[in-house]
């Protein structure tokens, strides 16, 4: 029997490179693309009004998958990092009785690379916005300053990080609908320090042969990073939107057309402060799922 995995997000957690590891798998067939944004709710400013789960039902998910590619698939994934904020694709992922992942990482540093994501990987941010700027108008709740600053729709994405990033929130929301051994809570801290053991895991999990991971090459995909070559930038993402682009292209793009975006001093001293707001639902979220970010 085919059975249905949902890597649900958060965005900017590692789902881009779990999703490529596990695709790696010879039994398991993802998405193209990894992110369909086909179970938005119809409020998110992602929903295709044209093709989407509401006007086209499950089956619709058919439609995303080469199955002439793995036809000894035993695991269909799809990997909407969105989807962990949308009721519709909680809706969905209970009828499919689908094992679900969800990855979550330190909050103020997801909004961190969140920010630098949308400014340098997509450039939909003002050069002169500044992310301090940023984060003092999110705690603030300033959105008019950030709307101004950043283009539609990445703009409600920044406008909602506080609430994006309280994890416990949308998790409990998950659990409340979905059976707690198909359930599966991770930190994007375990999958960087130790990834051969969090695909055990899922492959246990899923009943699946795990040899493929113990000399696995664990490359990293989908980086916060600032491009070297705008040009070049936006050619591979129209060339990702139609294409799954081999990991190896992928390694040696971010290798020479790419720098690291590094946290500088001023960073630093707004992460305290996220942090400070966070503490709360973070505490909760060990109270309640016995999970340290």
């Amino acid at each position: 029997m085919c059975l249905n995995l949902f890597l649900v997000g958060a965005p900017k957690c590692g789902t881009s490179s779990l999703f490529d590891w596990l695709v790696a798998h010879p039994q398991i067939i993802g998405t193209i693309p990894k992110e369909t944004y086909y179970m938005m709710d119809r409020e998110s400013p992602f929903f295709d009004s044209s093709f989407n789960s509401f006007s086209y039902g499950v089956d619709g998910l058919e439609n995303f998958f080469d199955f002439e590619s793995k036809p000894d698939y035993h695991v269909k994934m799809e990997a909407t990092a969105l989807n962990i904020y949308q009721d519709r694709a909680i809706q969905i992922a209970a009828e499919l009785s689908a094992y679900i992942i969800i990855v979550i990482r330190d909050p103020a540093e997801r909004i961190r690379s969140s920010f630098y994501y949308t400014k340098y990987n997509l450039g939909r941010i003002k050069d002169s916005y500044t992310f301090p700027e940023y984060v003092d108008n999110l705690l603030n709740k300033n959105l008019k300053s950030i709307k101004r600053n950043v283009k539609w729709p990445s703009s409600e994405i920044l406008c909602s990080e506080l609430s994006n990033s309280t994890y416990i929130d949308h998790i409990r929301k998950w659990s409340n609908n979905i059976s707690e051994d198909k359930l599966l809570l991770i930190s994007s801290r375990e999958l960087w320090s130790d990834p051969k053991h969090v695909l055990n895991s899922i492959t246990s999990k899923l009943n699946l042969d795990s040899s493929l991971y113990e000399n696995f090459n664990f490359d990293s995909s989908n980086q916060t990073r600032k491009a070297r070559n705008k040009a070049v930038q936006f050619l591979v993402k129209k060339i990702a939107q139609k294409v799954t682009i081999p990991r190896i292209l992928k390694s040696l793009y971010t290798r020479f057309f790419t720098i690291q975006a590094k946290p500088n001093a001023d960073d630093i001293k707004v992460l305290k402060d996220l942090d400070k707001y966070f503490e709360a639902p973070n505490s909760q979220l060990k109270t309640y799922f016995n999970f340290e970010i």
